[in-house]
């Protein structure tokens, strides 16, 4: 699994034990990126890094929202004419959760990119 795979399984099973806050290690810029759109959107209550000068760690507050996030592995290449199809697929309902690409453009959600009208690779999900 992927360093980014490894976060989104360390918050899920702290979020089914109903914990408050947990340590994510091994950060990857992806990672970072992926943690910031969650607080973006409000499904993470707090964000803090650590660095401790090797790969890095983050202290994420969780508040009750989330009901769970995931990461696509493989990274598929997603079209803009695709991405209404991968969000049905992955997402339980219309108008809730969100979809994570890495474009040209910089890291965003499924709304962005139909905005931006671009496509990218798929990195996750949550909701």
């Amino acid at each position: 699994m992927d360093r980014l795979a490894n976060a989104c399984v360390t918050i899920n099973n702290a979020n089914r034990n109903r914990k408050r806050a947990v340590l994510i290690k091994g950060l990857s810029r992806v990672t970072r990126e992926f943690l910031e759109a969650m607080l973006r959107h409000n499904y993470i209550a707090s964000l803090t890094y650590v660095d401790d000068h090797r790969q890095g760690k983050a202290l994420v507050g969780l508040n009750g929202r989330l009901n769970r996030c995931g990461a696509v592995c493989p990274r598929y290449d997603v079209t803009m004419q695709e991405i209404e199809r991968y969000r049905e697929g992955i997402l339980p309902a219309r108008q809730f959760g969100h979809l994570i690409f890495t474009t040209s453009k910089g890291i965003m959600d499924h709304n962005e990119c139909l905005a931006v009208r671009t496509g990218g690779k798929i990195l996750g999900f949550f909701y």
